[in-house]
């Protein structure tokens, strides 16, 4: 009843104009001339029922048909934010990835030229990395860069970006900092 309701509503708006306000009184006469005309022909048509109940149904119908799509919805924008940020994110590290250190420092060089204010880059790459690889094993090297993500990202300011830029390099955009606060 809830979508026939609903298609109901679509289609006397579409045909003739009227807003479910107005709409809902004509189903109403509907109702009662169909009732007056099975009575009148004598049409086995079953019980109809008040339309108040029959309207009543149909709201209710139409509104857990409204709270399962915004379920939906919710799931869906839940879904696509997890999405996002598994596609920004190194899988390895949790650090941002190359594709979000590009978006985020174009962007950034975009603002710093209306505004002049400062921008600071930093590079820090593990020295003698694929030495250390081949003497301790990738997965010990793997544990290495993890640690290194969480320590860049637990001493730079929230509004630093920490990303992987490669192998064993990483990336930290500082926006506001000057050099020298970025060199501290």
């Amino acid at each position: 009843p809830g979508e026939a309701l609903s298609g109901y509503y679509q289609s006397v708006e579409e045909w003739f104009g009227l807003k479910p306000e107005a709409a809902e009184p004509l189903l109403k006469e509907v109702h009662k001339a169909t009732g007056e005309t099975r009575r009148l022909f004598d049409l086995p048509t079953g019980e109809l029922g008040s339309s108040d109940e029959i309207l009543a149904r149909a709201n209710d119908a139409l509104l857990q048909i409204n709270l399962q799509s915004a379920q939906k919805t919710a799931q869906l924008e839940a879904k696509n934010q997890q999405l996002v940020e598994q596609a920004s994110t190194d899988s390895l590290t949790g650090a941002a990835n190359r594709r979000k250190f590009n978006d985020f420092i174009a962007a950034e060089f975009a603002g710093v030229a209306d505004t002049l204010r400062p921008l600071s880059l930093l590079f820090l790459d593990a020295d003698h990395f694929k030495k250390f690889n081949d003497t301790y094993g990738h997965q010990t090297g793997d544990r290495v860069l993890v640690t290194l993500a969480k320590l860049l990202k637990s001493v730079m300011p929230e509004t630093a970006l920490v990303a992987r830029y490669g192998g064993e390099e990483f990336a930290v955009v500082l926006p506001g900092a000057d050099r020298r606060t970025a060199a501290q």
